[in-house]
């Protein structure tokens, strides 16, 4: 447990920590998978900090959202300390623009 919420191990994974793993640049990349669709949770300075996201998104992810909806309900979900590479969904072209 850290940061009030319960951490997912993982036996499996390199950084003991579900849906958590490094990057060539030692930061910690987190994702998190919603009706199929791979949500990006940003990047993070320790495997805690990126379990922590991923663990705070397990529990609010919502049931069913097609992907802009999985994109909005995580953005920024990360929290303090976390990722500024949040990846959001592009803007929408005003009506009769293209």
């Amino acid at each position: 447990e850290a940061q009030g919420v319960r951490l997912h191990l993982s036996s499996s994974s390199s950084t003991g920590y579900k849906c958590v793993k490094e990057r060539s640049t030692g930061r910690f990349e987190a994702k998190h998978s919603v009706g199929g669709k791979k949500v990006y949770l940003g990047t993070f300075g320790t495997a805690v900090e990126a379990a922590v996201a991923y663990a705070r998104a397990a529990g609010e992810a919502p049931a069913a959202a097609d992907g802009e909806e999985v994109a909005a309900a995580f953005t920024g979900i990360a929290g303090g300390g976390g990722s500024s590479h949040v990846r959001r969904p592009p803007p929408s072209l005003p009506p009769g623009w293209s």
